[in-house]
C-alpha cells in the first residue's frame, strides 16, 4: 500500500496524519489536494494501483487520497498546510538571521481603525544586525 506505513512521512509530521484509511467507493468526498473523487485515483496515483488508501488530517479532518499527501509531506518537512482550510499542523521554520530577534508584547495605548478605544494591540519588533544574507536565504549574498 502506498502510505499503509508511516515511512514516507517526515517524522515530525506523523502525529497530525490518519493513514491507511480504506477507500470506501460509495464516497462522493474529493480530495483537498488534486480535488478528484477520493472514490477514484488521484492525480498522483499510478494507474491501476490496487493499494490506494485515504489519509486524513486529525483535527480539521480533511481527507486525501494517500499519495496526494505523499506529495504535500516531501515538499515540507516541518509542517502540514491543509490545502483546504489553511490550519498548519507542526511547526513553520522560516529564514531568520541566526543573528536577529523577535520580540511581542502587547500594548493598551495603541489604537488601531476599526478596533473599539481600549482593545490591547500586539507588537511585534524585529531586530537585525547588518550584513549579508545567507545561502538558507531567498536572495543570498544581498
Amino acid at each position: 500500500m502506498p502510505l499503509a506505513s508511516l515511512g514516507s512521512l517526515p517524522r515530525k509530521l506523523v502525529r497530525y496524519v490518519i493513514v491507511g484509511r480504506p477507500v470506501d467507493d460509495a464516497s462522493g468526498e474529493s480530495c483537498a489536494i488534486c480535488t478528484f473523487d477520493l472514490k477514484d485515483e488521484g492525480m498522483y496515483d499510478d494507474d491501476g494501483d490496487t493499494g490506494r488508501t485515504w489519509s486524513s488530517l486529525i483535527d480539521c479532518g480533511h481527507t486525501f487520497h494517500g499519495k496526494c499527501l505523499e506529495e504535500l509531506t516531501a515538499k515540507f518537512s516541518d509542517h502540514i498546510r491543509c490545502p483546504y482550510c489553511k490550519m498548519i499542523y507542526g511547526e513553520i521554520v522560516g529564514t531568520q538571521p541566526k543573528n536577529g530577534n523577535m520580540k511581542t508584547w502587547t500594548d493598551n495605548n495603541i489604537a488601531l481603525p476599526g478596533f473599539p478605544a481600549g482593545t490591547k494591540t500586539i507588537v511585534v519588533q524585529y531586530s537585525f544586525k547588518n550584513g549579508v544574507q545567507g545561502p538558507e536565504h531567498p536572495n543570498p549574498g544581498t
